[in-house]
């Protein structure tokens, strides 16, 4: 028999007289099921599996709470520092993904917020933060770095067979 997957789930309340729709005309839902249909959530939603990091985790009350969203590159050895030494009560409340966000946590208590970010040891290259409020979005919190990280070791090799327009769009991306 199929494990039930959990899913994190924004759906779109349709307002056809607002557009672009608003961040507060958006709600947040943590669900398990089977499938995605299991969910039978109405059009208008963007979805994506979360794995708990615990598998006896019981699903999150995120009526109103608060949603973090950490980006860590690379997250598994973050994900093998929080397995190890984070307390039960704060990995029943974190869930790994693999979108953009590589760990969420759900906890309204900020010291729990504080107590991963220092078990990860490493800073996220980003972090958001969602209050939701009667299962809507009321706020997003976005941090990230001041600085642009510059690549490394990239070779473009030479672009001399280019056609010009193409070389010249890359002399100008590089400042040339």
């Amino acid at each position: 028999m199929a494990r039930s997957q959990v899913w994190l789930t924004v759906l779109e309340d349709h307002h056809p007289r607002r557009w672009p729709p608003r961040v507060t005309d958006l709600r947040v839902a943590i669900t398990s099921s089977k499938t995605l249909h299991g969910c039978k959530y109405p059009p208008l939603f963007l979805t994506s599996p979360i794995f708990p990091l615990r598998p006896d985790s019981k699903l999150p009350d995120i009526r109103n709470a608060l949603l973090y969203f950490y980006s860590f590159d690379p997250a598994f050895p973050v994900l093998g520092r929080l397995v190890r030494r984070a307390p039960k009560e704060v990995q029943d409340r974190l869930f790994f993904t693999i979108g953009l966000a590589s760990i969420v946590l759900v906890s309204n208590d900020r010291k729990i917020a504080s107590a991963v970010e220092q078990i990860a040891g490493v800073a996220p290259r980003t972090k958001e933060i969602w209050k939701i409020k009667n299962s809507r979005i009321s706020s997003i919190k976005v941090h990230s770095p001041a600085r642009v990280l510059e690549p490394i070791g990239v070779d473009m090799g030479p672009y001399d067979v280019l056609p010009l327009a193409a070389r010249s769009i890359l002399a100008k991306l590089a400042g040339k």
